[in-house]
């Protein structure tokens, strides 16, 4: 079988990344940015303080994303996959979190104040030092996940 030139391999990698343009949007596997919209596959992407506040970013897979810092006030995240997702020092105020699954999601210093997690799945999340005044968790979901105020709970946080 014939050997691959450095060129030939560049230019492979190059028609790889294209191929997985899809409007605008890099794939995740490229460890990039996409363009968050509803449902978008958005898992690995680097958006560390992007302003993504008062958008519909709902169903979207964010998992193992970057989105430290990033501003998602107002945001419509119900149904988001945030799975691993760093949301470290995140503005999440009033962002609708309804359904999201932050499953060992990285929270710390976020500002979820008067955010709607109802029904959000939260086991193994870290909210050490993270904002809940006014948030509403009815129905939420925790196992083994740690507070604001550093405890670790299986049945909930408060403020």
């Amino acid at each position: 079988m014939p050997r691959l030139t450095a060129v030939a391999v560049t230019a492979l990698a190059t028609l790889a990344v294209a191929g997985s343009c899809l409007s605008g949007e890099l794939l995740a596997s490229q460890g990039s940015t996409c363009d968050p919209r509803p449902h978008a596959k958005c898992a690995r992407a680097h958006l560390s303080h992007k302003d993504l506040s008062h958008r519909d970013l709902s169903g979207v897979d964010f998992s193992d994303a970057d989105l430290s810092g990033a501003n998602l006030t107002s945001s419509n995240l119900s149904g988001a996959v945030l799975y691993q997702a760093n949301l470290h020092g995140a503005k999440l105020p009033h962002a609708n979190l309804t359904k999201a699954f932050l499953v060992k999601g990285i929270l710390t210093g976020a500002n979820l104040a008067s955010a709607h997690l109802s029904g959000a799945m939260l086991q193994g999340a870290n909210l050490l030092g993270a904002s809940l005044s006014g948030a509403v968790l009815t129905g939420a979901t925790w196992a083994h996940t740690r507070c604001p105020n550093g405890t670790v709970t299986n049945t909930g946080c408060h403020g």
